[in-house]
This record gives structure tokens, sequence and C-alpha cells, in this order.
């Protein structure tokens, strides 16, 4: 089996998107993980659009690079947190992305949290994108201190958990 293994453009914070993708593409990375994550990369909220995830899935294509993740974080556990990662979604599909990777909460939001993902579950399925779960940066507080965690707080069907698949920065991933 092939590993797909994304460089992520945080690494070239301070650049532009454009510059990210030029330089990974010169490494013979095939796939890139292009990260809008506030206060790591400079983005507006306003990129999370169809019509800007096809302009960035022409300029990787130009690039012979694919996204497999795109990483565009947000707190799931603020007010408003579906409507945010339901732009997220249809930009990542428009990327021809798979895979959302976003932060959960902390631990002072769980109800809102799982009321935010549970909104969105319809509308990942039916675009068959797999939501990543991250913990806040800050490692304090966290949700999820680990993969049984989102077990205990739902138990929905849809919520299931890929252990030991990303363990890397505790990503627990949402999916059938």
């Amino acid at each position: 089996m092939t590993r797909q293994v994304s460089v992520s453009t945080a690494a070239y914070d301070g650049y532009s998107m454009d510059v990210a993708i030029a330089e990974i593409a010169t490494t013979g990375a095939k796939w890139i993980e292009p990260a809008f994550i506030s206060g790591y990369v400079a983005f507006d909220e306003s990129i999370f659009c169809e019509q800007e995830g096809t302009r960035l899935a022409s300029r990787l294509a130009a690039s012979e690079v694919e996204a497999l993740a795109v990483s565009a974080h947000t707190d799931l556990g603020a007010d408003g947190a579906a409507v945010a990662l339901r732009r997220r979604i249809d930009f990542c599909v428009a990327v021809g992305s798979s895979i959302l990777i976003t932060n959960s909460s902390d631990c002072h939001h769980p109800t809102q949290c799982v009321a935010n993902i549970e909104a969105v579950l319809p509308v990942l399925e039916q675009a068959g994108i797999v939501l990543a779960l991250e913990n806040p940066g800050h490692g304090t507080d966290s949700l999820l201190p680990d993969g049984a965690c989102i077990c205990r707080i739902t138990r929905k069907n849809r919520l299931a958990i890929c252990e030991g698949q990303l363990r890397y920065r505790q990503r627990i991933h949402l999916q059938q």
C-alpha cells in the first residue's frame, strides 16, 4: 500500500499560496495540504467559497500536485460554526479534496461542538468528505483528550473513530 503524505502550506507562512505550492511541487511532492489556520496563516474568511476553491484547484493542477486534505480551522464549539463549516466543505469539494481538517473545541463547549458537527453530517456524507478533528493548538482544556472521548460525546453511527491512522496532532476522523 502506498502512503499519501501531504506537505502543509503552513510551513510557508508569510509567503503567498502560489509560492508555497510552487516550492512544495519542486520537492517532488504530489500532495499538498493547503492550510488556513488562524494564528498561523493569514487568510480572509471570504476565501471559503466554491469559486475560490476552483481557483485553488487550478493552481494546484498547474503545478501538478493535488490536495488530499485541506486544513481550514474553525472552532466547532462557537455559535455559527456550522455555517462556517458548511462554507469550508463547499471549498474543499471545489478544491477536489476528500478530507477537511478543523478544530473541535475546548472542553467548555462540547454540546455546541457536537450540535455543529451533527448539523453538517448530511452535507459531509453527500459531498464524500471526511471531517478530521484536531484539538485547538494551545493544548489546554482539549475537548478531545483521546480517541475514545468523542465516542462518549456522541453515539451517532455516522461518527466513528479511525484511531492510529493519523495520530499526528491528535487527528480524529469522522466517517461512516
